[in-house]
């Protein structure tokens, strides 16, 4: 649980955004777009299981969660905000 909203352990992005909306619309709206990052912890998770992500797509990928994790991980209580 996190500023009293019990975010589910899931990997439907679209889903934690809706709810973090409720905790901070301003943090949330400017990360709708890591929704399409869904797949890669579902469908895309295991080597082979389809086709491999394009260099670009790779990319876009790695900007995507670059982005959360630099919005994210300073709110959350833990070592690195000590």
């Amino acid at each position: 649980m996190w500023r009293e909203v019990d975010f589910p352990k899931t990997y439907d992005l679209e889903q934690l955004l809706d709810l973090m909306e409720s905790v901070n619309a301003g943090l949330a709206e400017p990360l709708r777009d890591v929704i399409v990052l869904t797949p890669y912890g579902t469908e895309l998770r295991y080597p082979g299981d389809r086709p491999d992500a394009s260099s670009d797509q790779a990319r876009e990928a790695l900007e995507l969660a670059r982005l959360v994790r630099d919005k994210i991980v300073p709110l959350v209580p833990g070592p690195h905000s000590e």
